[in-house]
């Protein structure tokens, strides 16, 4: 006579449990990945930033040294930092969302472990009982 131990994959704990755990790796991935983009989107916003002072710095230059033939060019630079700073500003907006997805995931993890401890524990005690049990037998 084969006892079937508790633990087995046809028990449906063991099947949330693992649901778990595979929603659990694939949020620790997707959470990798928006971390990733963050850190891409972070340094490629430095990057506009610095490019966006040194245009500011060319501009001052410009303002102060009042060339007639230079009015045009202060114009076009003007306009092309207006252009960057919104892009630069539409930039900082998407890592802002980015952060708001990772936080968001972030607690969905959170959460599906404290669920997944809880199931554990309710496994714990149904394998005890199931020991009781099987003595009585």
């Amino acid at each position: 006579m084969s006892k079937k131990k508790p633990g087995k994959a046809g028990i449906p704990e063991d099947r949330e449990i693992t649901a778990l755990k595979n929603e659990a790796s694939k949020l620790g991935s997707e959470l990798s990945a928006v971390r990733k983009k963050i850190m891409q989107n972070e340094a490629a916003l430095k990057k506009r930033m610095s490019k966006k002072i040194e245009l500011e710095d060319k501009l001052s230059d410009l303002l102060r040294s009042s060339y007639s033939s230079e009015k045009g060019a202060l114009t076009r630079i003007t306009r092309s930092a207006s252009r960057k700073e919104a892009k630069l500003r539409a930039k900082l907006e998407s890592l802002e969302k980015l952060d708001k997805i990772y936080e968001e995931k972030k607690a969905r993890i959170i959460e599906s472990k404290k669920r997944q401890a809880v199931l554990n524990k309710q496994l714990e005690l149904l394998e005890k009982q199931a020991e009781i049990w099987g003595s009585y037998a």
